[in-house]
């Protein structure tokens, strides 16, 4: 009886930390059920951000910014010309289905508004 009362407490203990956490992932990362990249990409060069978006993994990636060592020059100079930002919540540390699923949605809208921003700049500097 002991044992079983002490795996019932550890079991919503854990429930409740989980629950938590998936709280938290849905507060930083929610936002991504219902934004457009490239609603969100057009109305960013509108406003001259040129930024790119990029996410938290095993290191930090910057995708359609192609990451192969041959492009490495090319990337830098990217990468230094718009600047970027992070999508808070992303990481390789996943925590729930949940997290890996907003996770997934981040890389492919970081995708989307990356490419669409590379492909519409237009650098007056030229």
């Amino acid at each position: 009886m002991k044992y079983f009362l002490a795996c019932a407490i550890l079991f919503f203990s854990v429930s409740s930390f989980c629950e938590d956490i998936n709280i938290e992932v849905k507060k930083l990362m929610g936002w991504l059920d219902s934004a457009n990249a490239k609603i969100n990409a057009t109305e960013a060069l509108a406003n001259g951000d040129i930024r790119l978006w990029a996410v938290k993994g095993f290191t930090l990636y910057i995708p359609s910014v192609k990451n192969e060592q041959k492009e490495i020059i090319e990337r830098t100079a990217i990468v230094k010309k718009h600047s970027f930002r992070i999508i808070k919540g992303t990481s390789d540390a996943l925590v729930s289905e949940e997290h890996q699923r907003l996770n997934h949605l981040a890389w492919q809208y970081a995708k989307e508004y990356n490419k669409f921003i590379l492909a519409n700049y237009i650098d007056d500097s030229l």
